[in-house]
């Protein structure tokens, strides 16, 4: 959570977190974190709440900014299969929250702009208005930091008859775990996690014949990225029967999991990763205001902090834009052919992958 100066507003507080303040201080389902400042106004010191629950918190002073990062509490990326809230904007700047929806079954699928998911999003679009009438409902998430700017052209291709909503800070890597996109989390009528953070691979598609190949003239660098692409390893018939059987079956479905499991199932959590989603939400707000070299400041720590996420690698590298790759250069997240001593990461994109080895990009299916 994003502060300015030294306090905090309560609501907004608990609103973002999932806490309440009660007369026995901090609470959030069983657990109550005594406070040693009255909490009955509009505003609380910031830095007083956040180590007095033991959050982390970064602060920047370039910015009068601080962010606070979430709690740890459990280990785990969720600490209840309760969906937290979830409020973020459309391409109008309108907010919708996630329990505006409840009441039918929710897909959240999250997605950013570098080819891949960002070009499946009408094939998502399609599958909704397949099973809408079943009431279900596909909550599509752009996750950059580049806000509508970067977002825009992928979600008016799709021409979406559902809620296309844009996360510039990456609210879903912090409240739910994201780690990697596609994406996705199932919510049941009653705002119940089912299925945590997913692998969500495009519905299957009837073959049309040979895939059209590489444009010509690419540079090599995206030859040889789309040249490791080609091996990563998905299941697509798998979650999408998966998928359906949920939907036509709800709680009856064995791919409807208890909350126990949910929360087993969720990522990890600790004070380390929780600190590093605290400097990657300022490193995104960092980017909203133009300030780049803050920016990169807290991109590096957070990689160092979450060193899983792919997301939060690829939000930074994917602002290293080279003009040399033409419709791919948000894609092409590694050092620039000529000043390759300029890239300010220790990874990219065609390292990375070639290091974690294609086959393990995506989480496999897991029943």
């Amino acid at each position: 959570m994003i502060v300015y100066g030294q306090t905090i507003e309560k609501r907004a507080f608990e609103a973002a977190t999932g806490w309440t303040f009660k007369p026995e201080g901090a609470c959030k389902a069983e657990t109550c974190i005594p406070l040693p400042f009255p909490t009955d106004t509009d505003a609380l010191p910031a830095i007083a709440l956040a180590d007095a629950m033991n959050l982390p918190l970064v602060e920047e002073p370039r910015m009068n900014a601080l962010a606070i990062g979430p709690d740890s509490l459990g280990g785990r990326a969720l600490s209840s299969a309760k969906a937290p809230e979830l409020c973020l904007p459309d391409l109008d700047g309108k907010q919708h929250r996630l329990s505006d929806f409840l009441g039918q079954k929710i897909i959240v699928y999250a997605w950013a702009p570098y080819l891949g998911c960002a070009n499946h999003l009408s094939v998502w679009r399609a599958l909704r208005d397949e099973v809408h009438h079943l009431g279900v409902e596909l909550i599509t998430v752009g996750l950059d930091s580049l806000g509508s700017r970067g977002c825009r052209a992928a979600i008016e291709a799709a021409a979406p008859t559902h809620p296309a909503l844009i996360d510039t800070h990456h609210d879903l890597a912090r409240l739910f775990g994201v780690v990697n996109i596609p994406q996705s989390i199932w919510i049941d009528e009653a705002g119940m996690i089912v299925r945590p953070v997913t692998s969500a691979p495009p519905p299957p598609v009837v073959d049309t014949g040979a895939p059209a190949g590489p444009p010509p003239d690419l540079p090599p660098r995206m030859m040889a990225i789309m040249g490791e692409a080609a091996h990563i390893e998905s299941d697509p018939a798998r979650y999408h029967a998966a998928l359906q059987d949920w939907i036509h079956r709800g709680a009856d479905s064995p791919h409807a999991l208890s909350p126990e499991a949910v929360i087993a199932r969720a990522g990890p959590q600790s004070a380390e990763r929780a600190l590093g989603h605290a400097h990657f939400e300022l490193a995104c707000e960092a980017v909203v205001h133009d300030q780049k070299a803050i920016a990169v400041e807290h991109f590096q720590a957070a990689h160092r902090l979450v060193p899983d996420s792919w997301t939060y690698r690829r939000q930074a590298w994917s602002l290293e834009t080279v003009a040399a790759a033409g419709p791919f250069e948000r894609f092409w997240q590694g050092p620039h052919p000529d000043h390759p001593e300029q890239w300010p990461y220790q990874g990219d994109w065609l390292t990375d992958i070639r290091a974690e080895g294609p086959a393990n990009y995506y989480q496999p299916w897991k029943a």
